[in-house]
């Protein structure tokens, strides 16, 4: 009977355990959220306005948010239009503003795809204006070849 109990409390410590392993990356790493809590959390640190020399040192001042690639020459191209982008109101285009950053912030395997190759990597666009103010900021997540 004491040895019932005592495998009992075993099994319960162990599917706890495998919960926490599988729960608290989840909770305490943003970028494992849904692409929308991604874009709402980096907009908490870069806000709509925010100009493009800001943002830059902001973005290389957080930890593990990867070196940001301006290009003061063009905007972005999502890789798919959302249809809240029907076109940029800027050019007119599909390409979100005139200037841009662009951060790989993250790769992680998804807990129900652990042992599978590919992680998923989480791609971060900022897209500035002429005036170098941010309008849009765009989160891409896709799995990494």
């Amino acid at each position: 009977m004491k040895k019932l109990r005592v495998r009992t409390w075993i099994a319960i410590f162990l599917m706890i355990a495998m919960l926490l392993i599988t729960v608290v990356p989840m909770i305490t790493n943003p970028m494992r959220r849904s692409s929308r809590m991604v874009r709402n959390h980096i907009l908490r640190h870069t806000p709509l306005g925010t100009s493009i020399e800001d943002a830059v040192e902001i973005i290389e001042n957080m930890d593990n948010w990867g070196q940001p690639r301006v290009n003061l020459n063009r905007g972005f191209l999502p890789r798919w239009h959302l249809p809240e982008w029907p076109a940029c109101p800027y050019t007119g285009s599909r390409v979100i503003g005139e200037k841009s950053i662009f951060v790989r912030m993250d790769d992680y395997r998804a807990w129900y795809r652990l042992f599978f190759i590919a992680p998923t990597r989480v791609m971060i666009y900022w897209g500035f204006d002429g005036d170098g103010n941010l309008i849009e900021v765009w989160v891409w997540k896709d799995w990494a070849p």
